[in-house]
This record gives C-alpha cells, structure tokens and sequence, in this order.
C-alpha cells in the first residue's frame, strides 16, 4: 500500500453481503486516502488478487458540479444535501475547479469559502439574496458575479489571493472585519456598507 490509509482516518468495512467497501471517515478527516483489499478465492492453490483503491473524502456541502450549474441541486453538493442553515458552511475547491456556480435560490447559511484551487465563477442569479453568518465570506480564487439582491455578510469578509469579486447592484453589507488583499475588485453597481 501507497499513501495515507484510509483505515488510519476513520473505519473501513466491507459489507459481508454484497461485498461493497465502505470508509467512514472520521471528524476531522478531509483529503485522500487509499483502501487495499485482497480478494481469495480460498482454494489451495492460492489464487489471490491485491488492489489498491483511492478515496477522496470531501467536506460536506462542497460543490463538485455533478448535475449542473444550480446551487439547489442537491447532487452538485458532496454528501448530496444542499447547504440551508446557518450551522452549514458551502465550500468551494479543486473537487470542481473550473466550473460554474448559478446561486438559483436565496439562502441564508454559516459562510462560503472559495479556496486557492477553485478557479470557476459564481453568478448570483437575480432575485436570490445571500446571507452568511459568522464564517463568512472568504475568497482564495475564482470569480464571484454578483447580482441584483443583497449580500449580508454577518462575519468577516476577505478577499486575498487572486480573486475576481463583482459586487450585487443591491450592495454588500459587511458586519465583521473587512479585508482586501490582491484581489481584482468590482465595484460597479453596488455599495458596501460597513
């Protein structure tokens, strides 16, 4: 076996019925791992097979972009549940690196964070508002469109990285701490209230 085990970040199993293998990661376990099984045919003559099966464990509610462009498609979040609460952060990354984000509904949840290897754009459809609570907003890469309702932001903002931020002709609305580094900023519609 290669690389991190999965039997070393949660618990592998194989299902004595149906033979599926299945890993549950623990807590705080996120990346990929590898699971080794080997196949025995338990006859004498030793015929064995051994493979090696990569997995990648993902942050719940992180887009991969399964189905299409809609943010309310369950299937284009890992652990197939759409991020709708304030205790649900929406992550973005390499899962789906370059692709495109339609937020189709308005929400109000925890906080988005677009990593440094997510190099796709998010378009705030018009008429859906945003509203993030205390994870807020944080922005690595990629490009945020904003549209035509407001973005409450009730936790820090931070655009670093290189990163593409056009704001809502509504406004943004920041209640934490506000930070700029090095991002291509857009300004053209709305205001920013602090």
């Amino acid at each position: 076996a290669t690389g991190t085990k999965c039997s070393d970040n949660g618990t592998v199993s194989i299902d004595n019925s149906t033979g599926a293998v299945s890993m549950n990661p623990d807590g705080v376990f996120v990346g990929t791992c590898n699971i080794n099984v080997q196949f025995d045919d338990e006859n004498a003559s030793s015929n064995t097979v051994s493979t090696e099966f990569q997995v990648t464990v993902s942050t719940p509610f992180t887009w991969t972009g399964i189905s299409d462009t809609s943010w309310s498609n369950p299937g284009n979040w890992a652990g197939g549940a759409v991020p709708t609460t304030t205790t649900h952060t929406a992550y973005f990354n390499a899962l789906c690196s370059n692709c495109t984000v339609d937020i189709d509904t308005p929400f109000s949840i925890k906080g988005m964070i677009i990593e440094s290897d997510f190099g796709g754009t998010i378009n705030q459809l018009s008429g859906n508002s945003i509203t993030l609570d205390s994870d807020g907003y944080f922005q690595a890469s990629g490009t945020f469109n904003g549209g035509n309702s407001l973005i409450d932001v009730n936790g820090p903002f931070d655009l670093g990285g290189v990163s593409g931020f056009i704001n809502s002709s509504f406004g943004l609305k920041v209640s934490g701490n506000f930070t700029v580094s090095n991002p291509i900023l857009g300004l053209t519609a709305g205001s920013i209230t602090l």
